[in-house]
């Protein structure tokens, strides 16, 4: 099973944060499962850092290269994204999300976040 990890879930999975559901946590540890993370959330996390509405422990790009030495693939925008997230319903109003609906749903992913409005789009499957 493929999964992308929400922003909040990275955090909190690398933080080993309380918050991290166990569904949620078996999943992202579940050997045969392939992670990902956007550069979307990566982007949302350069910009929160930068406005010190974030604070991680250590300098981003070692967080960066934690990210990908522990196996977590890095996913890039597709056209095919864009094109998505351009007739989307609003359920959602935050760009960063919009694009990861758009990718989980483009790239056939379950999509690992608490956000309650994510399960309001039909094709996309939701794990908490």
């Amino acid at each position: 099973m493929d999964y992308l990890l929400d922003t909040h879930t990275l955090i909190w999975y690398f933080k080993e944060d309380a918050q991290l559901s166990k569904k949620a946590l078996d999943c992202i540890q579940n050997p045969d499962s392939e992670n990902y993370i956007s550069v979307v959330s990566l982007w949302e996390m350069a910009v929160k850092i930068s406005l010190n509405k974030l604070n991680i422990s250590r300098p981003f790009r070692e967080y960066i290269n934690d990210i990908i030495s522990s196996g977590i693939s890095i996913l890039p925008i597709q056209n095919e994204d864009n094109v998505l997230v351009s007739s989307l319903p609003f359920h959602h109003r935050d760009p960063f999300d919009r694009m990861l609906i758009a990718q989980a749903i483009n790239g056939k992913m379950s999509i690992i976040s608490k956000d309650d409005t994510f399960s309001m789009y039909n094709d996309l499957k939701v794990i908490w």
